[in-house]
């Protein structure tokens, strides 16, 4: 392998995951607006039809089960990036010939992505919470 492969393959996995990050807050931000905007807009109309927010409330549980899932698979998938950028880093260092790190500290802000996803994934149980609850607060008259 060459030097230049593995500087731009190090480089290459960094715009990935920064890429990667960027587009699920962007992601994020317009999925949890819909949801509250939809709930809001439908629950006042939806007990005008039988089962309506039943449906509706299942609707978004399946929209939510989704979001936790691409959550979950971005939580493992941050890792194993991180740990590839080091494997790179240790070969880059060997053929630049100096001493390898122990450590598998990378530039990559793993803690951080991880914070922000289990975040996300707290916003979106809860918002699973509160479709749940819908269906069974009293209808106004």
């Amino acid at each position: 392998m060459n030097k230049e492969f593995v500087e731009a393959s190090i480089a290459e996995r960094h715009d990935y995951a920064r890429q990667i990050f960027a587009l699920a807050v962007t992601w994020f931000t317009f999925f949890v607006t819909v949801n509250y905007a939809a709930m809001g807009w439908l629950a006042p109309n939806a007990y005008k039809i039988k089962h309506a927010l039943l449906l509706i409330a299942l609707l978004f549980w399946a929209q939510n089960i989704l979001g936790i899932t691409v959550c979950s698979l971005m939580l493992r998938h941050f890792p194993n990036t991180n740990r590839r950028i080091a494997e790179l880093q240790k070969q880059l260092m060997e053929l630049q010939s100096l001493s390898p790190t122990p450590s598998s500290e990378t530039a990559m802000p793993l803690l951080f992505y991880s914070q922000c996803l289990k975040l996300m994934i707290i916003t979106l149980v809860t918002i699973m919470l509160a479709c749940g609850i819908l269906p069974f607060l009293p209808s106004s008259p």
